[in-house]
């Protein structure tokens, strides 16, 4: 697996002195970045080359979220290439090789100037390879918000929520979803569908609904087209 190594800071933790969930995103995503630039098939080579690849889902375990000043490990490894599609495992491990987050991922391979699919050649599985095939390929990645979804204030996409593919980057969608938390709520696992791609001051009307230890939130446009949809569950509503 391919890894970096860091220590926790102050600017990543948030109230409970605890890595936060975007920093943990966040940990998980330069991971594969820094896999991706070390390969030779970073941003500056999709780009010259009219490519990019863009999450379309995650299903992320939490054990535990690690304090200031821990030192932690984050890993990942494609583990398989299909079609268009790329599937890529995440870990961070604390001291003791302590796992703390499980992540699974599914990502798609796009030429943006199309706007459309493209089939992986062995070119661009190159800064991969050689891969490790695994059986816990990501099933069920289609995540279906519930009946009684209630409709919240629209917002506009602001500068500060896009990334290099000049779109919403997939961490501001959960950030976004966040904001609808319970107070309290111990978030244990989240789950994100990513569908459409939304971009500078696109409007987007969130809808939320809590059913049981998970809350709902989807990211439309009001109109039909939704951008993400995310579930937070908290397997005992008693933590705190």
């Amino acid at each position: 697996m391919y890894s970096f190594s860091g220590r926790i800071r102050y600017s990543e933790i948030g109230e409970d002195g605890r890595l936060s969930l975007m920093g943990m995103m966040n940990y998980l995503q330069d991971c594969s970045t820094f896999q991706s630039e070390d390969g030779g098939g970073g941003v500056a080579w999709l780009a010259e080359h009219d490519r990019a690849w863009l999450l379309t889902a995650w299903k992320i375990r939490i054990l535990r979220l690690p304090s200031l000043g821990e030192t932690v490990t984050t890993l990942t490894k494609p583990y398989l290439f299909e079609g268009i599609l790329g599937y890529r495992l995440f870990e961070i491990r604390g001291a003791d090789n302590e796992l703390l987050v499980h992540a699974n991922s599914v990502w798609c391979y796009v030429q943006p100037s199309r706007q459309r699919p493209v089939r992986i050649t062995e070119a661009d599985m190159a800064p991969y390879l050689p891969i490790d095939p695994q059986e816990e390929v990501m099933t069920n990645r289609k995540l279906r918000a519930p009946a009684g979804m209630v409709p919240m204030e629209p917002f506009a996409v602001r500068r500060e929520h896009l990334d290099t593919n000049h779109h919403v980057n997939n961490g501001q969608y959960v950030r976004m979803a966040m904001e609808y938390l319970p107070e309290h709520f111990h978030i244990d696992s989240l789950q994100v569908e990513y569908r459409n791609q939304a971009r500078l001051h696109d409007v987007i009307v969130p809808s939320v609904c809590l059913e049981g230890n998970t809350l709902y939130v989807s990211l439309g446009d009001g109109n039909g087209k939704v951008y993400a949809v995310a579930a937070f569950t908290q397997e005992n509503s008693g933590k705190s």
